[in-house]
């Protein structure tokens, strides 16, 4: 790209994230308004937790990192830069593959296993799960008791404020291990539940229940779910990969193709969860409707 468009790019792709990042928190906050409504099973209590961290992710890029962009000047001093970043960039990117690994744990197990009675403290376990990954994920995300040398600035080249050391570099190598390792496992019991459920698929369609019917039918739209949310996050982490290693040479070129990109991919995953879930029942109209008998359920 010509330096002549460095100024412009910068500035269009901080308006792009504003306009984004806003238009993602409408979808994510309007999400999050409707899984905590629904009844709390661990798949919602996942989407909920899901929801938050995307809400987090765009709110950083809505009042730091798009207004830095757009009006082409610095906000703040650079330590508020490097702590922008690295929440951004290292704690709340793990936090989402982590509940997404989380969630694809919840999906193998039940349809791996099929459970017929889920075990009373089935919830607390995954709130428990949810907990750990974000107190993992708070650490890298503030690296406490590390010194702020540790920290990676946004490296913004209009503004005075490159953070980089050796002891940054561990880090992120130690981040992409965790996100390599979370991807083998995540792809690994995705193929397992696909193979189960085509194999379970003829059977399922003999039984005359409709509840049999019904979790069939639920159990592939959720399997489907986290396969998209999976595919839209790997497709978030080969465009940075390609933008840097293959494209672009100039900072502000790879800020234009990986940030520019990564803002809409948690709007995406929101809207994921919204198309997936919309017609789900809120408990309210669900306990305000009689009850009727389909035949034998199954949990």
């Amino acid at each position: 790209m010509n330096d002549t468009l460095r100024e412009p790019t910068t500035r269009a792709v901080g308006a792009e994230m504003m306009v984004a990042s806003f238009l993602g928190l409408i979808i994510n906050f309007y999400m999050m308004s409707y899984f905590s409504k629904l009844e709390k099973s661990g798949f919602y209590i996942l989407c909920l937790s899901k929801t938050f961290s995307n809400c987090m992710s765009l709110c950083i890029y809505l009042f730091y990192a798009g207004p830095v962009n757009l009006f082409y000047t610095q906000i703040g001093p650079c330590l508020l830069d490097a702590y922008m970043n690295q929440i951004l960039g290292y704690g709340l990117l793990l936090q989402g593959p982590a509940t997404q690994f989380i969630i694809t744990i919840n999906r193998f197990y039940v349809i791996c296993f099929s459970p017929v009675n889920i075990p009373a403290y089935s919830n607390h376990v995954t709130v428990a799960a949810i907990a750990v990954s974000w107190a993992a994920n708070g650490w890298f995300g503030t690296l406490i008791g590390l010194p702020t040398d540790c920290l990676i600035s946004f490296g913004f080249e209009h503004l005075d404020c490159i953070w980089y050391s050796d002891c940054g570099d561990i880090v992120g190598y130690y981040q992409i291990m965790i996100i390599f390792i979370l991807a083998i496992a995540n792809n690994s019991m995705n193929v397992i539940v696909a193979i189960k459920l085509f194999c379970t698929a003829k059977s399922l369609m003999k039984m005359s229940s409709g509840a049999a019917k019904n979790r069939r039918k639920l159990s592939i739209r959720f399997f489907i779910q986290s396969v998209v949310q999976d595919w839209i996050c790997a497709l978030d982490y080969s465009n940075s990969y390609f933008a840097m290693s293959k494209f672009c040479e100039e900072i502000y070129c790879i800020v234009f193709m990986t940030m520019g990109f990564d803002v809409l991919v948690y709007g995406l995953d929101g809207l994921v969860m919204y198309l997936f879930n919309r017609n789900v029942e809120q408990k309210s109209e669900r306990n305000s409707r009689p009850k009727v008998s389909d035949g034998p359920t199954l949990t």
